[in-house]
């Protein structure tokens, strides 16, 4: 690893981390959006010295980790719109039964190295800043939250994180096209459509019987607390997390 890339790491990794301790959704997002644009402009940086000596290009390798707990099917989406954002695919095969009883995932990321890293960073902050407003006092809860059963409170917490993935999915899309437009030249572009094609491809040769993973429905009040902060409106008593889908086996 070169300075330079200890030191993008490094202020990528400190701007998550100001993530993670926000005070508010909107002040977690805005945190999140930047360090997107400082990885879309690294990724740029790394595709034009790869083009110009092909040696320096590596392979498309995977990363599989293991996803429980009563959360797992949701916080599964914080790696996708985190791979979205990074020319990363990912699926995910499960639910097992762990020893405990509970649902877990396994969960895969396919692409070039380097987006890989980015990718398993950004998706790791995500899913602890999502937690941790959740179980936030400062994060407004409905006005039936004081007499619910846990059953209830579960759903609407994973409701949250569906809601805050799909704001954050729109934040980092702003910051990803930040750096595009304001990288000196468009010859990137075709390097960068080749490259998603190809981690395309590798992903339904690794898997080809893969299908769209059933929609999540989620209770209303949890997915617009969590999409709130995000500018969006109310969706009402229940939703589907709409192109948030995964792909399984």
């Amino acid at each position: 690893m070169t300075d330079q890339t200890k030191d993008r790491a490094e202020k990528i990794r400190k701007l998550l981390a100001k993530a993670e301790r926000a005070g508010s959704q909107e002040e977690a997002e805005a945190f999140a959006a930047k360090a997107q644009e400082l990885m879309t402009k690294w990724q740029i940086d790394e595709m034009m010295v790869a083009n110009a000596d092909p040696s320096k290009r590596g392979s498309i390798g995977t990363k599989t980790f293991r996803i429980g707990g009563t959360y797992s099917r949701y916080d599964i989406l914080f790696y996708q719109v985190a791979a979205e954002a990074n020319s990363c695919r990912t699926f995910f095969a499960g639910p097992y039964q762990s020893e405990a009883g509970r649902n877990t995932y396994d969960a895969t990321l396919i692409g070039y190295p380097s987006d890989l890293e980015r990718t398993e960073m950004l998706g790791t902050s995500l899913l602890l800043q999502a937690s941790r407003l959740a179980g936030s006092k400062a994060t407004p809860k409905p006005s039936w939250w004081a007499s619910a059963n846990n059953g209830k409170r579960t759903a609407w917490r994973k409701a949250f994180r569906a809601g805050f993935a799909q704001a954050v999915q729109e934040r980092l899309q702003e910051g990803r096209d930040q750096a595009i437009a304001e990288a000196d030249s468009g010859d990137f572009l075709p390097v960068l459509a080749s490259r998603e094609e190809e981690v395309e491809a590798k992903l339904h040769d690794l898997s080809p019987d893969l299908r769209p993973a059933r929609r999540l429905r989620v209770n209303g009040d949890g997915y617009a607390s969590g999409q709130a902060a995000g500018g969006r409106a109310d969706i009402g008593s229940s939703a589907v997390a709409g192109n948030m889908g995964a792909v399984t086996r």
